[in-house]
């Protein structure tokens, strides 16, 4: 609002009819504006509308923010009760040791039934070619 004040007085005094380029401490040729009235006039326009699409983007970008953030809130809760359940289960897993393996799991029982076949296989195929 005060940009439109300054700009309005700024205009009612003795406007430039033209654009000037002015060098450093170099004096202005005329007061007020150094452009011209209809630019001043077009750019405030401009301005006016650049500020309420601005307006208009922050809402959408307020609003995405917002949907975003519920999200990661929830994928947050999620993961954080997988977390707890997989600690638990890892805790009970842990808490009850795994059984010894059984005698018929040991290598040697698995040696000892594979000498003692092949022994009868031999004998077999020996009592069979003998006959």
């Amino acid at each position: 609002m005060t940009a439109v004040l300054l700009i309005a007085a700024l205009l009612t005094s003795a406007p430039c009819t033209k654009a000037h380029t002015l060098l450093t401490s170099t004096p202005a040729p005329c007061d007020g504006l150094l452009v011209s009235e209809s630019s001043a006039k077009k750019a405030l326009r401009c301005l006016d509308v650049d500020i309420k699409s601005c307006e208009a983007g922050l809402d959408a970008t307020r609003k995405r923010a917002a949907v975003t953030e519920t999200a990661l809130r929830e994928r947050e809760a999620i993961q954080k009760r997988r977390a707890d359940a997989l600690e638990r289960k890892l805790r009970e897993l842990v808490a009850d040791p795994v059984p010894p393996p059984g005698w018929y799991e040991h290598p040697a029982v698995w040696f000892a039934a594979g000498v003692v076949l092949t022994g009868a296989a031999g004998v077999a195929a020996l009592h069979y070619l003998g006959d």
